[in-house]
């Protein structure tokens, strides 16, 4: 009975973690585009743990998802476009059988931040980045971020 119960427990986990990525997708998003140029980007990039829309989500409910519902009518965010980036923070659980590590994260991210497309299919011309506890040590460019991390095409 023991190897039932987990069993149901790990099926249970699955389905949850397959509507995480449907409620949090992977990779770069716009959750924001001002009706002006954008005079920087702001890029929301979640811990190990966490997922691109439920991390900032108020009660992690991603009705209240702040970076999207609440960030952009403050003052001095009018002209900032804003964007997400998930990752599957849960990585180190498949063990060994996942062959994918932060530096390939960071990669998607960089590959991302090169390539962007808005709805329309123009390029979003990404320069801006911080990180969530606002450090001044984030990169501050693309070509900051390629220094720490070379990307290979």
């Amino acid at each position: 009975m023991g190897q039932q119960t987990r069993s149901a427990r790990n099926e249970e986990q699955v389905r949850e973690r397959s509507r995480e990525r449907h409620d949090d997708p992977l990779g770069l998003h716009v959750v924001h585009e001002p009706d002006a140029a954008p005079s920087i980007d702001l890029i929301f990039v979640h811990g190990l743990g966490g997922t691109c829309r439920k991390t900032w989500s108020r009660d992690r409910d991603t009705r209240l998802f702040w970076p999207q519902e609440w960030l952009p009518h403050e003052h001095g965010f009018q002209t900032v476009r804003i964007l997400t980036f998930g990752y599957n923070a849960h990585f180190a659980a498949a063990g060994r059988e996942n062959v994918l590590n932060i530096g390939d994260f960071a990669k998607d991210l960089l590959f991302g931040m090169k390539y962007a497309l808005n709805q329309s299919a123009e390029e979003l011309h990404i320069g801006k980045v911080s990180d969530s506890s606002g450090s001044s040590d984030a990169p501050t460019s693309r070509n900051a971020s390629a220094k720490r991390l070379p990307y290979v095409e």
